[in-house]
């Protein structure tokens, strides 16, 4: 929800990693696991004070994932430098 994030200086997030494994069948953006991750990076820009800084921990095959392409995208729209 928008009001639970609003005015946080920094996210610290860890997607879980069974949507990026093959283990989890890479399901990527189709794995309902990694809804939550996708919610927040569309939500971002929507923020009046987004965070300064977002910290997020990469998963095994995250950097290779549409989930990854997604929140790089929405990252560097709104000024952010996104990098692994």
């Amino acid at each position: 929800k928008r009001e639970e994030v609003e005015n946080a200086d920094l996210w610290l997030m860890s997607p879980p990693c069974q949507p990026y494994t093959r283990m989890g069948h890479r399901l990527d953006v189709q794995d309902l696991r990694a809804a939550p991750l996708l919610s927040l990076t569309s939500l971002l820009p929507k923020l009046q004070c987004p965070p300064k800084a977002i910290l997020l921990e990469n998963v095994v095959g995250f950097e290779t994932s549409e989930s990854w392409n997604r929140l790089a995208s929405a990252l560097l729209q709104q000024g952010y430098e996104a990098r692994l």
